[in-house]
């Protein structure tokens, strides 16, 4: 796979912002909405994070090139700003993380989407686009590294490679087929980004987060 740019964290719209509710989340939320989790613990080189259930808005795309990658959080982000059942009158809230989804298939090519994680608190229309689901992942146990500078795929999946080095030496065991990138930041932030990769802990609950078999879409 040749290293092409992939943005994590392709646009960051403020069409609101809400604040998550009920919930402390960290600094790197930036007051915006994300997905909770409890920190089980931090290793240092990685931590381990509990993840509730969530619902996110995802659309398939060809590759991790960034002209994929940015025609899949257009698609998204037109949802967002009203493209759906509720019309113009009905943009959803700011929040984060925009993400990548990778899941390896059994003939050795990706299953890759584009994702953005959408508010846990209120009623959220259907999109109508029908490549855009609405799709409810289950709890699940992650192994998150957290890296700085550009989300290019060439950083993301060295990152990647040193998370699973580090949980073979932590003797944790982990999907090895199927990784996620997680960016925080808009493009205007130049310099202390926050992105994020996401490895999951190797059990049933944590295969439904990432698989289709728990996964409930808007249709």
């Amino acid at each position: 796979m040749k290293p092409q740019l992939v943005v994590l964290c392709i646009f960051i719209i403020p069409v609101a912002s809400c604040a998550a509710e009920q919930w402390s989340a960290p600094p790197f939320c930036h007051g915006y909405p994300c997905p909770e989790y409890k920190l089980i613990q931090d290793h240092g080189a990685f931590q381990e994070r509990l993840y509730k259930r969530s619902l996110w808005a995802e659309t398939p795309v060809q590759s991790t090139a960034y002209s994929d990658v940015a025609d899949g959080f257009g698609r998204i982000f037109k949802f967002t700003g009203g493209d759906n059942e509720a019309g113009q009158c009905e943009t959803l809230p700011t929040t984060i993380p925009t993400a990548v989804f990778y899941l390896e298939s059994d003939y050795g090519t990706g299953n890759v989407s584009t994702a953005v994680f959408m508010p846990p608190n209120g009623k959220v229309p259907k999109p109508t686009d029908a490549s855009v689901k609405l799709v409810e992942r289950a709890s699940a146990t992650v192994f998150v590294r957290v890296f700085d500078g550009l989300p290019t795929e060439s950083n993301a999946l060295s990152n990647v490679q040193q998370l699973r080095n580090d949980l073979g030496d932590a003797g944790k065991r982990f999907d090895p087929c199927c990784f996620v990138g997680a960016g925080y930041e808009s493009l205007l932030t130049l310099i202390g980004r926050h992105n994020e990769v996401w490895v999951f802990a190797d059990s049933d609950s944590d295969t439904d987060y990432l698989g289709n078999e728990n996964s409930q879409s808007s249709e």
